[in-house]
């Protein structure tokens, strides 16, 4: 390890979170999603799926045994079967979502069953709609078809009808099916077997239409045989003496074999809401043969004399069982405008009749985007379940009573920010695909990234809501959550590596990803112990997995975390070494790229190995530029190439790879905020022009006060460090003291910027003349380094803090031995440009203390290497103290008659 500067500006880039995404699995049956299955009635009363032959589907129940996994799906239990398929509950554990997965039925694998889910798949993808259920993918296992959909909790609206419900609850349901329908048909789609089992009631009270396997492109054309056609859709599944959907609900021109179409399913709807309002079905019929007549001729029953519903609707619905489609509603609209109270009809058919004018678009349009906004409200309680009320009053109670008494509201007030932004940014997703803007892989991507951000809100909030002997850093914690906005790109998601295909494997890697978003909260919080536990458990979980993209990240994350640790440049080198190569091999551009960024670092500030460095800079960059947004790793790129320059003390280069450090992460949207702060400090501390460079220093303070309130240690470092450069040491005097007062009262286990603060302040004390003073705090200096590990740069400081005591004191021999103690420590760490600066400081002191001895020619030569030391390239060179301290160099040899 080498000695870190504390002085100096540039970060080493703290654990950023954006090293891969993570999804949150709490649990499979606590997945937070839509929840729902297709039709869950019990199957023990009654199967809900494909009725088209109850008791070859009871026989198919019990030979069919249950399998572990559909595709990616994990099989959680069965939920009903029919004449063609059976209906699974599963768990996707790429969404982190609970579905439900229809599997064609072995015994039914020709081609026209296989089209006939397809086409359900299909169909249900086109429709983006609150009363319709979603499909989400579909698939294949060997020679079985299964799609994938939407999970509602409930029952059948058949098994709903079977309890006691008012003609108000039923007619509400029915209507809002009606909309399901409606949508199809605006969609240019038939469902061709509506029925009231296949529409789902969930608990929470929506109405959704499924099952459409016999959907199809209205108006398609009937083809013999089933051939001659290409797309699943425009496949017909009506053939000459074959009928399609259930006898029961089934329009006249379907019982004559003839094609369906929007009015067909018109006619289906009204004989299942005839049936649920009057307790009977609107044609008689014993057998097939009765019930076709009957309808086909247009046979109605009246409604019984005892029904509960008026029978104004028995008017409405005749109508819609006309024998001719021609004289039904033009549309599903008109059907159920008619069906709509007194009190509101007329708003409505005025409404229609707008709707007419312009083309059936508007009111539709209108209603339907409000309905699909309340159907996309999901994201809210998603995000409750891990930022709850009941969070709030834990993280309030945990950050009380400490020293500053605005952090626990603004910590709170960060959390809820966040949480409000997941969730707006979920629902728009949400909206862009049910208004047909984004296809489902798009959805699922999106979502994917949502999630882990979820993952990492949830990690924060359990961390801070529970008590710890040392308070975590909460203000940085929340600070540094990843940023939502790329989830939103579609560049970036698209870009993301797909989970793996293997279910089990998918799950032990988000297992692992999980604890990845732990580990780097732990590292915002200052528990570096626990991080790089966290961290080194997540790599060997990795290993053994043996998938790299999770590799690559998880030793990503231990080499950042690493960065941060006293002594941990050498082991954060080898492992981002690693990561950068594994990632490269994976095609994860992300992490090849901010891997290879962080390790120019650490070979610069940590190791001292500014060649190696300098080679790998034009590939970082190049990396960078390989992403999809490619500005926060580009800054990353030309910030640490800007430090590399700065060891080399190439101001120039330095001063052009910071600027485009700053400009790249003021373009970014994902940018590390405290990373995109040091930024400006880099720049800052090779800025000549004393006005532009107190311009950029206030922006980072003001920044990081606005991150992380004014009496954060990393606020209280950047005031420190703007106080360098104050030309009135009274003023800087006052600055510095305030600074040092706050890190004791607020961080008293910082011992680092302790150490260095007050450095700083004896320093000034002493050229103030107050030597008691400067005394006080250069023995602070010494006590606070003592807490360090041997190598510690603050070692050095405390070298130099011992021999300027000393020299105060008049204890001049003791003020050389102590310089000579430091430069026997530190001296092999010379060529770092900040450690050379250090000694020659203590050069300088040592001059002072041999003139003092009256050891001139000794003295001289101390005082030659001190100039050297400060008139070179280094870090603080435009200090002010560091040029007081080169001015007191050159008057000594003066004074000891010796040109400079």
């Amino acid at each position: 390890m080498l000695p870190q500067d504390p002085r100096a500006a540039s970060s080493q880039g703290s654990v950023d979170a954006r090293g891969r995404d993570t999804l949150d699995r709490e649990s499979v049956s606590g997945a937070a999603d839509t929840v729902s299955s297709q039709g869950s009635v019990d199957a023990r009363r009654r199967g809900t799926f494909d009725r088209e032959s109850m008791s070859e589907a009871a026989g198919d129940a019990r030979a069919d045994a249950l399998p572990q996994q559909l595709g990616r799906y994990h099989v959680l239990g069965r939920l009903g079967s029919g004449g063609m398929g059976v209906v699974y509950s599963a768990y996707d554990p790429d969404l982190d979502r609970r579905v439900a997965v229809k599997l064609l039925r072995p015994d039914h694998r020709g081609r026209d069953s296989q089209i006939r889910l397809l086409r359900e798949a299909q169909a249900l993808a086109r429709l983006s709609h609150p009363n319709v259920v979603q499909v989400y993918d579909t698939g294949a296992l060997g020679e079985q078809v299964f799609i994938a959909m939407e999970f509602v909790r409930g029952v059948d609206l058949h098994t709903w009808l079977a309890g006691q419900r008012s003609v108000e609850e039923i007619l509400r349901n029915f209507v809002a099916a009606g909309r399901g329908l409606a949508a199809a048909h605006d969609a240019g789609l038939v469902h061709r077997d509506f029925k009231p089992e296949n529409v789902l009631v969930g608990e929470d009270g929506r109405v959704c239409v499924a099952d459409f396997g016999l959907a199809r492109d209205d108006g398609a054309v009937a083809v013999e045989g089933g051939s001659g056609v290409s797309r699943p859709l425009d496949l017909s599944l009506t053939v000459t003496g074959v009928l399609l959907g259930t006898p029961t609900y089934m329009s006249p021109e379907q019982h004559e074999g003839r094609v369906a179409d929007a009015r067909s399913d018109q006619f289906s709807f009204c004989v299942a809401l005839w049936e649920a309002l009057y307790g009977a079905r609107p044609f008689a019929g014993d057998n097939h043969a009765a019930l076709a007549t009957a309808v086909r001729l247009g046979q109605i029953r009246d409604p019984p004399a005892d029904a509960r519903a008026p029978r104004r609707f028995a008017a409405v619905l005749r109508r819609g069982l006309a024998v001719d489609p021609a004289q039904r509603y033009p549309n599903m609209h008109a059907l159920l405008a008619a069906l709509a109270p007194a009190s509101r009809r007329g708003r409505v058919v005025a409404g229609l009749a707008l709707v007419g004018l312009v083309g059936g678009a508007g009111l539709a349009f209108a209603d339907w985007r409000a309905r699909v906004a309340e159907a996309c409200s999901g994201g809210a309680v998603e995000v409750a379940a891990v930022w709850s009320d009941a969070d709030h009053g834990a993280v309030q109670q945990v950050l009380a009573g400490g020293p500053d008494p605005e952090l626990a509201g603004r910590v709170v007030a960060g959390l809820d920010t966040y949480a409000a932004a997941w969730a707006g940014a979920h629902r728009e997703a949400c909206l862009a695909h049910r208004r047909g803007e984004q296809s489902s892989g798009l959805l699922d991507a999106r979502m994917r990234c949502l999630h882990g951000r979820r993952v990492a809100l949830a990690s924060a909030a359990r961390l801070l809501s529970v008590r710890s002997e040392s308070p975590p850093d909460a203000a940085q914690v929340v600070a540094r959550l990843p940023s939502v906005a790329p989830c939103s790109d579609v560049g970036v998601v698209m870009a993301e590596l797909p989970p793996p295909e293997d279910p089990a494997v998918a799950a032990a890697v988000a297992g692992v990803e999980e604890r990845l978003a732990g580990a780097r909260t732990l590292a915002y919080a200052g528990e570096f112990a626990a991080a790089e536990a966290t961290a080194e458990a997540a790599v060997g979980e990795a290993r053994a997995l043996e998938y790299p993209p999770l590799l690559a990240a998880s030793l990503l994350t231990l080499g950042a975390i690493e960065m941060d640790r006293p002594g941990g440049d050498a082991e954060a080198a080898e492992h981002l070494d690693e990561a950068t190569a594994v990632g490269l091999a994976a095609r994860h551009d992300a992490v090849a790229a901010e891997s290879l960024a962080r390790q120019v670092f650490v070979e610069v500030a940590g190791l001292g190995r500014t060649e190696v460095a300098r080679s790998q800079v034009p590939l970082a960059r190049a990396l960078a530029q390989r992403l999809p947004d490619p500005a926060a790793a580009l800054a990353r790129a030309y910030h640490n190439e800007g430090v590399m320059h700065k060891a080399a003390a190439d101001q120039p280069r330095a001063l052009e790879a910071f600027t485009r450090a700053v400009a790249e992460a003021d373009r970014a949207t994902d940018v590390d905020p405290i990373e995109r702060a040091n930024y400006l400090a880099s720049l800052a501390s090779v800025t000549e022009d004393p006005q532009r460079r107190e311009a950029l220093l206030a922006r980072n303070e003001a920044e990081l006060t606005a991150l992380l309130g004014p009496m954060h240690p990393r606020v209280l470092s950047r005031r420190l460090f703007r106080a360098r450069w104050t030309r009135d040491l009274a003023a800087a005097r006052e600055e510095v003291q305030a600074i040092c007062a706050a890190l004791r009262e607020r961080t008293p286990e910082d011992i680092e910027r302790h150490a260095s603060c007050n450095y700083m302040l004896g320093h000034i004390e002493a050229r103030l003349g107050r030597t008691e003073e400067a005394g006080a705090a250069l023995e602070e200096t010494r006590r606070f380094a003592a807490g360090l590990p041997a190598e510690h740069h603050n070692h050095l400081l405390a070298r130099g803090a011992e021999a300027l005591a000393a020299v105060l004191a008049g204890e001049h021999v003791k003020a050389v031995a102590a310089v000579d103690a430091g430069v026997a420590e530190f001296g092999r760490y010379g060529d770092l440009p900040w450690i050379a600066a250090e000694l020659a400081e203590l050069e300088l002191t040592r001059g002072r203390a041999l003139l003092a001895l009256q050891r001139r020619d000794e003295a001289i030569a101390a005082l030659q290497r001190a100039v050297a030391g400060l008139s070179a390239p280094h870090p603080g060179q435009g200090f002010t103290l560091t040029q007081l301290w080169l001015a007191d160099a050159r008057a000594l040899l003066v004074e000891a008659g010796v040109a400079p």
